[in-house]
Formats: structure tokens, C-alpha cells, sequence
């Protein structure tokens, strides 16, 4: 449990998520918990999941697995160290429902980031307080919009770029389309920026995507809206036009 604290480091090169820069900068700001390497780092992941055949959209459920980042690459990953926590019934996804769901979870996530628990160590054959943070979750972009509350359909989808969109409407199918809105985000003299054949013809690419909302800016947004309702009287002014925020999610209950 302490590998991710103690393996060899290559400067200028990620080879695991506690040599990126999200992870050192938590360090700096929780030195108390970073000092103790048993304490745990975890990730959640949901996404709905068809139990009856992969094709079936009549019944999904939705699965919410925790792992630790604690253990080494080939580990971490492995069924035998994956923390089935729930599952999230049928028949159809849960909505605003997920927040209700899921409150148990943060109540413990809470437990262990502010008290922790008391552990024994065998390897060093004395005991600990262990806690534990909730570093980050991986979800895909539906799963994302449903777990923190932002509307993914339509031009507006993107939770970065919010009403700065690139994104149109195709002209026959009407469908959303965000071809070549990525490249906003590369370095300013990028090659593929001046690619004119490669992704939009005959077009320089010389916009600079503008900087990610700060957690603070983000609550601003949400801290007046329904944590349980999706419906459109309880949608805050600006909705469709300027955000498409939905509900206030559960998981600002956690420490940021």
C-alpha cells in the first residue's frame, strides 16, 4: 500500500497517477495526509451496465466501483483489489435519483477522510490511523452528466467550454457536432493548428481555449439548485444559455 509513495521516479515522465501534477499539488495542499504513504488514494467509476445481454436497453443498472491507486500498476486494476461498493437498480438510470444513492458512500468517504480508521499493520507490526481521499472519478461524458448534474445532450454538452462552444448543429441530421473543437486546447504554435486539410479545410485554428472554471467558480454556480430534482422549475436563470447545470451534486459534500 505504500508502492505509489515509494517506486522509482523518471523526472518529466508519468508513469502512474501519483506522478502527475493533480497528485502533488493535493500533497502540497494535505501535507498531514500525504506524510503518512498508508493513507489510501481512490478512484470511482460508474456507468450503467446491461445484466441481461449487451444490447438490451430495456434494464440497465448502474454498477459504482472504487480502487485504490495506492498499489502498483498491474495490481490496482485487478478484480481481486476492486471495491464493488453498489449497484444502482434498474430499469432505467437513476437521474437525480444517483445523489440519494449514493449518500451512504459519501458518508463514509467523509468518516474516513476526517477521522479515519484505526488499522493494524502487519508488515511493520504496529497499528495506524488510516484515511482516505477520493481523488478523482472516471466516468464517461453520459455518466458524467448524471453523476454531477450537467446536461451532455446538444451543442452546450461540453462541461469545459460551457457556452464558449465550438460545437454546431449538422445540417441535415440536426444531430451536435464538435468536430475540431479540440484543437482550441493545444499550445499556441501547434502544427495541427495550421493543418488545413487534416480537420477543417482552409481553416487556421488561432482561438485559445479559454481557462478551466476554478472549483469555487463552479460552486457558484450550482450551490442554489436542487440536489435531488431535475425538473425545470428548479433549473437556475442562465440555464441553456450560459451553463447546463441540472442539480447540485452530492459529491460537493466531499472536502475540495
Amino acid at each position: 500500500m505504500m508502492w505509489h509513495a515509494t517506486h522509482q521516479k523518471e523526472e518529466g515522465s508519468m508513469c502512474y497517477p501519483s506522478d502527475v501534477e493533480a497528485w502533488k499539488y493535493f500533497d502540497w495542499m494535505y501535507p498531514s495526509f500525504a506524510e503518512e504513504s498508508r493513507n489510501v488514494s481512490l478512484g470511482l467509476c460508474t456507468d450503467n451496465f446491461a445484466p441481461h445481454d449487451q444490447y438490451d436497453r430495456t434494464y440497465s443498472c448502474w454498477p459504482v466501483i472504487i480502487t485504490s491507486y495506492n498499489l502498483p500498476s498491474g495490481m490496482c486494476m485487478c478484480y481481486e483489489y476492486i471495491f464493488f461498493t453498489m449497484v444502482i437498480p434498474g430499469p432505467s438510470n437513476p437521474k437525480h435519483l444517483i445523489n440519494v444513492y449514493l449518500k451512504p458512500l459519501m458518508e463514509e468517504l467523509l468518516q474516513l477522510w476526517h477521522m479515519g480508521v484505526r488499522m493494524y499493520n502487519h508488515a511493520m507490526n504496529n497499528a495506524f490511523i488510516m484515511c482516505a481521499a477520493l481523488m478523482w472519478t472516471v466516468n464517461g461524458l453520459p455518466a458524467y452528466g448524471m453523476a454531477f448534474g450537467w446536461s451532455t445532450g446538444g451543442i452546450m454538452g461540453c462541461p469545459v467550454c460551457m457556452d464558449d462552444t465550438r460545437a454546431f448543429c449538422l445540417q441535415h441530421g440536426r444531430k451536435a457536432c464538435y468536430f475540431d473543437c479540440h484543437i482550441q486546447f493545444l499550445p499556441e504554435h501547434y502544427p495541427y493548428r495550421r493543418n488545413k486539410k487534416a480537420f477543417t479545410i482552409n481553416r487556421v485554428e488561432n482561438k485559445v481555449a479559454r481557462p478551466r472554471l476554478l472549483g469555487d467558480q463552479i460552486l457558484n454556480w450550482v450551490a442554489d439548485i436542487s440536489p435531488t430534482l431535475e425538473i425545470s422549475l428548479s433549473l437556475p436563470s442562465g440555464y441553456g444559455s450560459e451553463h447546463k447545470w441540472t442539480k447540485k451534486s452530492i459529491f460537493w459534500d466531499l472536502p475540495h
